[in-house]
């Protein structure tokens, strides 16, 4: 049964309605403890795709040469500006005067240097930088890059949420430490005093924070770092987030399933608040490799059509009105290049016949107990509702068609440490946000390549025109996600949270994923 999305509030989520508004002067002082559903197994930002990492820390903690504004725009965060050549190969970062890092050492161009270094040497998203040639320093506070081709996407490429080329001090960045053995020190307003794995995580102010002068928006711009601290708690169980948030235990909570709402807003009288916030895409990811049963595209192909969008959006979600069925895989609604008819004749088509008869015609049997009726791994984080509930609803209809599924819930970290090893998986779950060129690039997280996947982000890479994007985007979904079919999309999802109501000016914009930002965030005191 296809349920019926409630546009009224679907429209309040898209455009931010249910966000806190701004009351007062801001007040400096207090701590914020979040309670999160996980926590990251490594705040080593260059060798993560984890975005707990980024949420519980990294914002707070580091920052690169660019970053998102509150339109996903690319703006410079430690650079104060950047041009590039006329032929897009050459691209000069001027970067800002007078920031310090948490050890008290002056961020400089030979910070950009070695953080860039030590990236290539231990990200698995290295080859994101394949193309730059060289990077030098003609003089303290200019970086140049240059590259055996054009790349007017660099500045994205940069700031991209996984492995993120995060900038650390030279002196400890030099040293080339291995991946997850790097002090935890950057530029940001909060720095790391305690952190244990799977318990929590404490940022402190960081007095000496150098903050950018302009105007808040998204990542970038002035960061006020108005509490003293933010703690973030990692509590597995919702009950209990929800439930701190009534003794004052915690501020924020995050996320909740959708059917909290109405026990939120009945709350509010007692200093609750509800927050909405475009969330993510819930994603799975494809192997191709060789030896995986769904290396012959067909069989992703198949297990494709086999899916019931509308049925895993509501395990996802738990809520009618909090998600989207869209049959545009790359971007959300309100999205320039935004186009549901392309792929609209391959997805949410829920035919289990067809499936099963395309399987069998690449030689994978569809009877049990049959040799060639091979298993296939699906992993997926047992911890988070948003993964676990899409997780078994898929392994259900894919079981019913008559692939062999073998469903592996496990924790989070272990989920992203068993990436990099191929034989240990054929599926994995995630949700992700598509909507610039590293996240595109980001397709070949479950180890995708084709030379017409590099022609086209190799185009993008040379086009800065809005209307030849839109158009590369088209191959992209055609050439590429229709026919080889490395992930499957089945939707836009609407996250839910709340907050206390003394706890202001949080968000910043701020909306994918991150709707507890808290960077310019205080708490009002009662007079």
């Amino acid at each position: 049964m296809k349920r019926i999305l409630c546009m009224l509030f679907f429209v309040g989520l898209i455009f931010g309605l249910a966000v806190t508004a701004i009351a007062g002067d801001p007040v400096y002082g207090g701590t914020a403890v979040v309670a999160s559903h996980s926590s990251p197994d490594t705040l080593d930002l260059h060798v993560t795709v984890a975005r707990a990492a980024q949420v519980n820390a990294g914002i707070y903690i580091f920052e690169g040469l660019a970053g998102f504004d509150e339109g996903s725009s690319v703006r410079p965060m430690l650079a104060k500006s950047w041009e590039f050549s006329e032929d897009l190969m050459t691209c000069t970062f001027y970067l800002r005067e007078g920031v310090l890092f948490h050890d008290g050492s002056t961020f400089d161009a030979e910070d950009v240097i070695a953080s860039i270094a030590r990236w290539r040497d231990v990200s698995p998203g290295a080859n994101r930088l394949d193309i730059v040639t060289s990077i030098t320093a003609p003089d303290p506070l200019t970086v140049v890059f240059v590259c055996s081709q054009p790349f007017g996407t660099l500045p994205e490429t940069l700031c991209a949420e996984g492995y993120n080329v995060a900038i650390f001090p030279s002196e400890i960045a030099s040293q080339m430490p291995a991946a997850g053995q790097i002090d935890i020190i950057g530029t940001g307003p909060y720095k790391l005093v305690n952190w244990i794995p799977g318990t929590e995580i404490v940022l402190e102010r960081f007095e000496d924070y150098a903050a950018d002068d302009d105007p808040a928006s998204g990542f970038i711009g002035f960061k006020g770092a108005y509490l003293d601290k933010i703690i973030w708690k990692q509590v597995p169980e919702e009950e209990i987030r929800f439930a701190g948030l009534q003794t004052g235990d915690f501020q924020v909570a995050q996320p909740l399933p959708g059917d909290y709402v109405d026990r939120i807003v009945a709350a509010e009288g007692q200093g609750m608040e509800l927050r909405t916030f475009t969330d993510m895409k819930p994603y799975v990811f494809l192997s191709v490799q060789p030896d995986s049963p769904l290396a012959d595209p067909r069989m992703r192909q198949a297990l494709r059509m086999a899916i019931d969008y509308d049925e895993v959006m509501y395990a996802a979600t738990t809520s009618e009105s909090r998600y989207f069925v869209n049959t545009d895989q790359l971007q959300f609604q309100s999205q320039t290049c935004w186009d549901p008819t392309i792929m609209a004749g391959v997805a949410d088509q829920n035919d289990k016949a067809g499936a099963k008869a395309l399987a069998e015609s690449t030689g994978y049997s569809m009877t049990r107990g049959d040799p060639d009726n091979k298993p296939i791994v699906f992993l997926a984080s047992i911890k988070s509702f948003h993964h676990r509930r899409p997780a078994l609803e898929l392994a259900e209809q894919w079981k019913a068609t008559g692939f062999n599924i073998e469903l592996q819930l496990k924790d989070w970290a272990v989920v992203v440490a068993s990436l990099p090893e191929w034989d240990k998986w054929d599926i994995w779950y995630a949700r992700q946000v598509f909507f610039n060129y590293g996240h595109y690039a980001g397709v070949s997280s479950g180890g995708y390549d084709s030379p017409v996947l590099q022609d086209i982000l190799a185009e993008m890479r040379m086009n800065t025109d809005p209307d030849a994007l839109c158009g590369l985007l088209v191959r992209f979904r055609e050439e590429v996600l229709i026919a080889d079919c490395p992930i499957i999309n089945f939707g836009d999802m609407f996250g839910v949270g709340a907050q206390v109501a003394n706890l202001k000016n949080v968000g910043n914009g701020v909306q994918s994923g991150y709707y507890s930002y808290l960077a310019n965030a205080w708490l009002e005191v009662d007079d």
